[in-house]
């Protein structure tokens, strides 16, 4: 649905492990979203111990069988009520029996106006959005993880894994029961439903494959069409690169061509 808050699912190859780059990323302003690590401004420590967040999980499964004959779930990103989900096929699939977890900033123009003020932000950012190389740097304001699990259909409260007891992660309600027939391996969502225990999976990992993003850009930029990747702005009338544009049109180009600060950074 329009205006429900949208993520994109990173390729598989660029997933991040959580407990390493979690603070890392969620609040960073970073220049490429698909290479969120790669140049990226991360909230100070300081910073950090202040933000606010709204977190939850994912239970809404669909019931797979392999082709090894093992059960495994999936989850419906599609039709999960709320969140917009984008993304490649090939990289939805290794989400597949995996436990999936969101967290999301609270707050977006409280907590940029104070990123601004971060002096790593007012050397960096700036230098990143300049004519005529009008690309969007993004600021991460929500994340998705998903961790290897274990899903047990018994109802148990704990579980011995690898010598020790684990206790539960969370449920997930699953839709339909697997099927005797290997060649129609999916259950649809209009049969009965079952609650399963979710368990760490042993050596299992925990990553980040989705952001929740925020255009940064500024505000005599803002009416510009500006165009994601490395092939530069798309502007609608063509006139203001115009080496004929007349006196006004001079003025424009002179005006973006002027140096950007952090102050005239606002989200969009």
């Amino acid at each position: 649905m329009k205006g429900d808050p949208e993520f994109v699912i990173l390729k598989y190859q660029s997933w991040l492990d959580t407990e390493k780059f979690e603070k890392e990323v969620v609040g960073a302003i970073v220049k490429q979203y698909l290479s969120p690590v790669q140049d990226y401004c991360p909230v100070e420590e300081a910073q950090w111990n202040k933000l606010k967040f709204t977190e939850g999980c994912l239970t809404d499964f669909d019931f797979t069988v392999s082709k090894e004959g093992g059960v495994s779930a999936t989850a419906s990103l599609e039709s999960l009520a709320g969140f917009n989900v984008k993304a490649d096929m090939e990289d939805k699939v290794h989400l597949e029996g995996k436990f999936i977890r969101f967290k999301r900033l609270l707050q977006h123009d409280q907590f940029f106006d104070d990123r601004k003020t971060d002096p790593a932000v007012r050397k960096t950012v700036p230098r990143w959005i300049k004519w005529p190389y009008l690309n969007p740097v993004w600021v991460v304001v929500g994340i998705m993880t998903c961790e290897d699990v274990t899903i047990n259909f018994e109802n148990k409260r704990e579980l011995q894994v690898d010598g020790h007891i684990e206790v539960p992660i969370g449920e997930i309600t699953v839709a339909g029961m697997p099927l005797g027939n290997a060649g129609n391996p999916k259950v649809g969502a209009g049969a009965h439903k079952k609650t399963a225990t979710v368990f760490k999976a042993q050596s299992g990992r925990n990553q980040i494959f989705a952001l929740e993003l925020r255009k940064v850009t500024t505000s005599k930029f803002k009416s510009k069409i500006l165009k994601m990747g490395d092939s530069g702005p798309v502007v609608k009338d063509g006139r203001l690169a115009a080496n004929d544009s007349d006196d006004s049109d001079g003025e424009a180009v002179q005006d973006l061509k002027k140096p950007v600060t952090a102050d005239e950074l606002i989200l969009e």
